[in-house]
């Protein structure tokens, strides 16, 4: 089965195909790849992602770090805990009378060990 990588690679046009090959090189070493597989295989091998990760900004890199470390492992997981963080302080800004929950003490402790992983702004 192929991977997500080369089903994704076979969706670029032929110009994006160029574009992306320009900013990796390395993927057309030689021997060039024979198809999308091989090529896929190079540009998410371990010197492949490295090679890449060496122009991402380095706040990028650790905001990246940050997440993946924190149980958020996609955009989705991340705005939920977001949301929930939100509803949380909703509650309490309305004086929720009864404090809050085990559940929602959890919930803002683990936003808050994401958060003071973040790069602080310059």
């Amino acid at each position: 089965m192929a991977s997500t990588l080369t089903r994704w690679l076979r969706t670029l046009s032929p110009d994006a195909l160029v574009d992306l090959l320009g900013r990796r090189p390395e993927a057309l070493t030689p021997p060039a790849p024979r198809d999308l597989a091989e090529l896929a295989a190079r540009l998410q091998g371990r010197a492949g992602v490295a090679l890449a990760f060496q122009s991402v900004p380095l706040p990028a890199v650790q905001v990246l770090e940050t997440v993946c470390g924190y149980s958020c492992r996609t955009r989705a997981e991340l705005a939920e805990l977001l949301d929930a963080v939100s509803k949380i302080r909703n509650a309490v800004m309305h004086f929720r009378p009864n404090g809050i929950s085990d559940d929602d003490s959890e919930t803002l402790k683990r936003a808050v060990r994401l958060l003071r992983h973040l790069p602080s702004e310059p």
